[in-house]
C-alpha cells in the first residue's frame, strides 16, 4: 500500500490547489454564508446565468454554435438574438422570474436559445429528456407545471393529446423571434440561489424526479471543471491559458479549436457544453444521438480537435434523437464515442452539482422494470 504521507504526487497536488486558490490567483477561494451556512466559494465567479451571458461579446464575430445545418451564430450575435426571444417570451407568453419553460427537442438553435433567455429572465427551465415515451412527457408535464412548452414535432408527435400547457414548436412557431433588433435583455437583479434548472434522474426504479440546480450551483460546477483543468497545466508546466490564445496576428496564432458535443441538452453533459463555451470562448461540435456530421469531421477548422478543448467553436447540429428510446440490444452511437454503454439520462454528476439544492417535486411512484 503506498503511503500517502509521503507521496510526491500527492504532495505537489496539494501545493498547487494552494498556490492557485490562494489570495490574488483566478480561483481564489474564500468562505461566504449561503443558504445560513458558511461554505468556501470561488471569490472571481459569475453571480448569474446572464452574467455569464453578457460576457459572450468580448469573443467577438468568432464562431459560438455551429450547427450540422450549416447554421453558424457568432458570439456578438449571441447576446442580441438571446435578448429578443426574451422579449418575446416575457411580452407574449408572459414568462417571468420563478416562472417555469419546459423543452422537450432534439438540440437545436431554438433549444440553445431558450436556454439563455430563460436564464436571462431569471425563469426556470425544465429539461425534458429527449428519448421519453409520450407518458413519461406526461409525467414530467404533471410534475412541473410549465407556463410553456417547447417542442419539436417528433417529440410532439410522442405527447397523445392537448399538452394542456401553451406550446411553441421548434419547426414553425420561432420565426421572427431573434430578429428584434431593438431589444435588450433584462435587467432585475438574479439572486445567486434562485432556481435555474430542473434536470430529471433516470427513474431508474420509478419516475424520474427533478433535480433543481441553481444559477450558483451550475456556475459553481463549471468553475470546478475549468480549476481542476487550470491545476493539471499548472502542474505540468503550462503558463498560458487556452482560453487566452495569442492575437490572430502572431507568429503563434492558429486556428481556435472545436469541441465535439454529441450530448443531448437535457443532461448535465449538454448543459455544461453550452455554458462552458460562453464562459471561455470554447465552441462543441456534433450531434444529441452522438454521431459525428460529416461536414464537421471534414472542416478544416476542426481537424485535430480535441473534444472539451477550450478557445474553440461549439458544433452542436440540428440533430435529432431516436423515435422511441434505444434497445438494450443495440449499442447506440453515442455509447461508441463515450467508450461504454450509457443511458442518454442524468447521471451522478447531475446529482453531485444540485446536492445543495435538490428538491424532489412528487414522492416516486414505483413502476415495472422495463424488460
Amino acid at each position: 500500500m503506498t503511503d500517502l504521507a509521503h507521496d510526491e504526487r500527492l504532495a505537489a497536488l496539494l501545493d498547487t490547489t494552494t498556490r492557485i486558490t490562494g489570495p490574488g490567483m483566478p480561483f481564489e477561494i474564500v468562505e461566504e454564508e449561503v443558504l445560513g451556512e458558511r461554505l468556501p466559494v470561488y471569490v472571481n465567479r459569475a453571480h448569474s446565468m446572464r452574467e455569464i451571458l453578457l460576457g459572450a461579446a468580448r469573443f467577438g464575430g468568432r464562431d459560438c454554435y455551429v450547427f450540422s445545418d450549416g447554421f453558424r451564430l457568432p458570439f456578438d450575435q449571441l447576446v442580441p438574438q438571446v435578448a429578443s426571444l426574451a422579449t418575446a417570451l416575457r411580452d407574449t407568453h408572459g414568462i417571468g422570474a420563478g416562472d417555469r419553460v419546459a423543452v422537450c427537442a432534439a438540440n437545436c438553435r431554438e433549444w440553445l436559445m431558450t436556454f439563455w433567455a430563460v436564464a436571462a429572465l431569471d425563469a426556470v427551465l425544465v429539461a425534458m429528456n429527449g428519448w421519453w415515451t409520450g407518458a413519461e412527457m406526461r409525467n414530467a408535464l404533471e410534475l412541473t407545471q410549465p407556463k410553456l412548452l417547447v417542442m419539436d414535432e417528433k417529440r410532439r408527435a410522442r405527447l397523445d393529446g392537448d399538452p394542456g400547457f401553451p406550446l411553441l414548436e421548434t419547426e414553425h412557431d420561432f420565426t421572427g423571434l431573434f430578429d428584434d433588433t431593438t431589444a435588450s435583455l433584462p435587467d432585475h437583479p438574479i439572486a445567486e440561489d434562485d432556481p435555474f434548472i430542473l434536470i430529471f434522474t433516470s427513474g431508474t426504479t420509478g419516475r424520474p424526479k427533478a433535480a433543481v440546480l441553481s444559477h450558483r450551483s451550475v456556475i459553481s460546477y463549471l468553475m470546478e471543471q475549468s480549476f481542476i483543468a487550470a491545476r493539471g497545466m499548472a502542474m505540468a508546466g503550462v503558463h498560458r491559458s487556452a482560453a487566452a490564445p495569442p492575437p490572430s496576428d502572431s507568429p503563434d496564432s492558429r486556428p481556435p479549436t472545436v469541441r465535439l458535443a454529441p450530448y443531448p441538452l437535457f443532461h448535465v453533459s449538454g448543459m455544461s457544453m453550452a455554458v462552458s463555451t460562453v464562459m471561455a470562448g470554447t465552441p462543441p461540435c456534433g450531434r444529441s444521438d452522438g454521431s459525428i456530421p460529416r461536414r464537421c469531421c471534414s472542416s478544416p477548422a476542426t481537424r485535430g480537435s480535441r473534444s472539451g478543448a477550450a478557445a474553440s467553436r461549439t458544433w452542436c447540429g440540428s440533430s435529432s434523437t431516436p423515435t422511441s428510446r434505444p434497445s438494450t440490444r443495440r449499442r447506440s452511437r453515442a455509447s461508441v464515442w463515450a467508450g461504454r454503454r450509457r443511458r442518454p439520462t442524468s447521471s451522478a454528476r447531475s446529482r453531485s452539482a444540485s446536492r445543495s439544492s435538490r428538491a424532489r417535486c412528487r414522492p416516486a411512484t414505483d413502476r415495472p422494470r422495463r424488460g
